[in-house]
């Protein structure tokens, strides 16, 4: 089965998002700068042995589209996030705009944050031009003390004009991302829907309890010739344990069993090559 991921790109305009979407699906970067409005892309990629199928929305970073763009949102299993490396007002954006933006309208979607441009980040041009402003390109740090404010777990530099590799990390990255949310998302649904189930069955347990006939000696019908009253016993009306604790048996049978995800995992360390993590332990979905 081929596993379906819908990435949105946002971000400034001029960060980079267009040329970092024509490497992943073209392997090529446009020469000149093309304002974007709207454009829908798909293309299958494999990602650790498995294939997905991305759709990836370019969107426009113009406030001219601030009305319209969300609308693009309710397609999205993932964010990612741009900004340039080569202009640090980008990055200050992705928190002052950007997360408050996707999360107004989609707050349980994940986010990745993205660098872009990275190979700026040591060209003397732009290292200069930034310092004559009291300013100097992003670093990694920087960028994940942005993701620690606003709750964003993985940041990826890329540099789409050097070549394909950190571009497919960073679209790896959100397919791993997306399965994971999947999988954390139908485990909750299941243990919801076991919990109903119990406490379905426990009610009906106390209710058939409840309706049993009992004799004038208070011991029930079925019990009339059995010495000894049931009354001491601990537990329902007729003193043996309900429904909720023969739920509880094979319910956790049930739960041991769970979802059947396949599983997909970065490497022991938790980072891909350009790529940085606040989450400990691997990420496996």
């Amino acid at each position: 089965m081929v596993n379906a991921v819908s990435v949105v790109v946002v971000g400034d305009q001029r960060a980079g998002k267009s040329s970092l979407i024509d490497r992943f699906i073209w392997n090529d970067v446009s020469a000149e700068y093309k304002p974007t409005s709207f454009d829908k892309f798909s293309v299958k990629k494999i990602v650790n042995e498995e294939e997905i199928s991305f759709t990836v929305w370019d969107t426009s970073g113009s406030q001219a589209y601030d009305s319209v763009r969300p609308l693009s949102y309710n397609e999205a299993d993932i964010f990612m996030l741009c900004f340039s490396v080569a202009d640090p007002r980008t990055l200050n954006n992705v928190r002052n705009h950007w997360i408050q933006e996707i999360r107004r309208h989609r707050p349980d979607a994940p986010v990745l944050l993205c660098g872009c441009m990275a190979r700026l980040r040591d060209d003397m041009t732009v290292v200069n031009e930034l310092r004559r402003s009291g300013l100097n390109p992003v670093t990694p740090n920087q960028a994940m003390q942005i993701c620690s404010e606003i709750g964003i777990s993985i940041y990826v530099d890329t540099s789409a004009k050097e070549g394909l590799k950190e571009v497919l990390e960073a679209f790896d990255m959100a397919a791993i991302l997306t399965l994971q949310h999947r999988a954390d998302r139908d485990k909750l649904e299941y243990m919801s829907n076991l919990e109903e189930e119990r406490a379905r069955n426990a009610s009906g347990g106390r209710s058939a309890a409840a309706t049993r006939p009992v004799s004038a000696g208070g011991r029930s019908g079925s019990d009339s010739g059995r010495p000894g009253s049931d009354s001491g016993r601990p537990g329902s009306a007729g003193g043996r344990p309900g429904s909720a604790a023969s739920c509880g048996r094979s319910g956790s049978g049930a739960s041991s069993q769970g979802t059947n995800h396949r599983r997909m995992k970065t490497n022991e360390k938790n980072s891909l090559h350009g790529s940085y993590s606040n989450i400990p332990g691997p990420l496996a979905v």
